[in-house]
C-alpha cells in the first residue's frame, strides 16, 4: 500500500471507532471525553449539564479535536490552525458559560467586540487572583488563535504571515492544557454540584 492509502485506512478507522464510541447514548460524554484527552486526567465534572444549552456547539468543537487527535505530532500540517481554533472554541463555551450563569450578559456590548474579548474583559471583573491569571493567559492563547490574515491590517497584506505549524501547536498546546485544568478548578469552586 503506498502512503495515502495508508492515511486514508487509518483515518477511516479513527472515525468508525469515534462513531461508536458515542452513538450509544453516549452524546453527552463527548465533551468530558475530549477535556480528559487533552488535559491527560480524569475531570469528572458532567460538563453536559454545566454547558446546557452551549452543549451542541462545544461537543462540535471537541469532536473535531477528538477525530483530529492530540498526538500533534501525528496531526497533519495543513489541519495544525484546525485543532488550535477548535480548542480555543472548546474553552471559550466553558468559560462564557460559566460568566452567563454568574449573571453576566454578552449582548450588552453589541457586536463590535468578538466573544473573546467580551469574556477576558468580565473575567477580570471577578474577584481573585485566580480570575485574573485566566484573564490574561486566555487572552495571549486567543491571540495566537487568531488568524492575522483575516484579522489585522498587515495580515490583509498578507506580509510575513507563515501558517500555524506542529511547533506552534506543541507551544500553544501546554498553555491550553493549564488554561482548562485552571478554569475547571476554578469554575468547581462556585458549582461544586456539578461534580460526579
Amino acid at each position: 500500500m503506498n502512503n495515502f492509502e495508508d492515511f486514508f485506512i487509518e483515518f477511516q478507522e479513527n472515525k468508525l471507532k469515534i462513531k461508536e464510541q458515542f452513538s450509544f447514548g453516549q452524546e453527552e460524554l463527548i465533551f468530558e471525553r475530549y477535556f480528559d484527552l487533552l488535559c491527560s486526567v480524569q475531570s469528572n465534572y458532567d460538563f453536559y449539564k454545566f454547558l446546557d444549552n452551549y452543549y451542541v456547539n462545544a461537543t462540535n468543537s471537541a469532536k473535531n479535536c477528538i477525530e483530529l487527535g492530540f498526538d500533534i505530532e501525528n496531526i497533519e500540517e495543513r489541519k495544525a490552525r484546525e485543532w488550535i481554533l477548535s480548542v480555543n472554541e472548546c474553552i471559550t463555551f466553558f468559560v462564557g458559560k460559566f460568566l452567563e450563569r454568574k449573571g453576566h450578559k454578552f449582548n450588552e456590548h453589541g457586536y463590535d467586540q468578538t466573544m473573546e474579548k467580551l469574556i477576558i474583559m468580565k473575567l477580570k471583573d471577578i474577584e481573585g487572583e485566580e480570575w485574573q491569571i485566566l484573564s490574561l493567559s486566555l487572552n495571549r492563547l486567543w491571540k495566537k488563535a487568531r488568524c492575522n490574515v483575516a484579522h489585522t491590517a498587515i495580515g490583509i497584506g498578507l506580509n510575513n504571515k507563515s501558517p500555524i505549524t506542529h511547533k506552534d501547536v506543541l507551544k500553544y498546546k501546554d498553555e491550553y492544557v493549564e488554561a482548562h485544568l485552571n478554569s475547571l478548578e476554578n469554575i468547581r469552586k462556585h458549582y461544586p454540584k456539578y461534580d460526579k
